[in-house]
């Protein structure tokens, strides 16, 4: 029988280390990165991979490894209400993991030369023709939080 999804909430910048401690005790888990340009003090730029959900990493397990799970570097919890977890469906992961494939996930008006407006409809096409439906959209005012609904 197969294990539901759920996100561990992580502390700021801890992603990364709680997937390596997953991936080196055996645990299923996803963390979506996506590349972005990014230059130093020293003006030298960089491609960094950044996590494309901040503070979160996908995980399935079993309840034998729950205890495992929330001793991993930086977890601060399962995310979700007291007591009752938000559970995340298979197909819900798959899409992500479709989405980051296509390289549209995360559109930022940082480091481009093109709108946003231009960005989300070349993502629109794209998804268009790889049959993949966009269920909603969100403007990202800063890295870290989602802040409306876009409507289509």
């Amino acid at each position: 029988m197969r294990q539901e999804w759920n996100a561990l909430y992580v502390r700021h910048n801890h992603e990364k280390a709680a997937s390596r401690f997953l991936a080196a005790h055996g645990v299923d888990h996803y963390l979506p990165l996506c590349s972005e340009q990014s230059e130093w003090s020293n003006r030298c730029k960089v491609v960094v991979e950044r996590p494309v959900f901040p503070g979160y990493v996908f995980v399935c397990f079993t309840p034998e490894q729950r205890k495992l799970v929330l001793r991993a570097p930086g977890v601060v919890c399962l995310a979700g209400e007291r007591d009752k977890f938000g559970t995340i469906t298979d197909t819900d992961i798959q899409r992500i993991r479709e989405a980051i494939a296509l390289g549209y996930v995360r559109i930022s008006g940082e480091h481009c030369q093109h709108s946003t407006n231009n960005q989300l409809n070349a993502v629109c096409c794209n998804a268009k023709a790889c049959n993949i439906e966009i269920v909603r959209t969100y403007l990202d005012r800063d890295r870290d939080s989602l802040d409306e609904l876009v409507d289509k």
